[in-house]
């Protein structure tokens, strides 16, 4: 389990075993994006819903750079999800 820090703001969850991620209470599948021309992983996001503000499906959780990760209790592992698709 990775418990990180988005942008020294919101604490979040990974679980690498079920590929599962935690924001704000929610958990959903984790995803991860990929450079169109590159194939690099660029982000991760997995929470997933209908949202009654912009009366549609979206994202709860922002795509999640590397960068903007500022703590995280195993480096190696976050580090290993943007190597490697799931």
């Amino acid at each position: 389990m990775l418990k990180c820090m988005y942008k020294n703001e919101y604490e979040f969850n990974i679980d690498t075993v079920n590929n599962t991620i935690t924001w704000n209470n929610r958990t959903d599948k984790l995803k991860q994006f990929t450079d169109g021309i590159t194939g690099e992983i660029i982000s991760i996001a997995g929470i997933y819903g209908y949202s009654q503000a912009i009366k549609s499906y979206s994202y709860f959780t922002p795509n999640i750079f590397k960068k903007d990760i500022t703590r995280c209790n195993n480096w190696d592992k976050l580090n290993k999800l943007f190597r490697e698709l799931i």
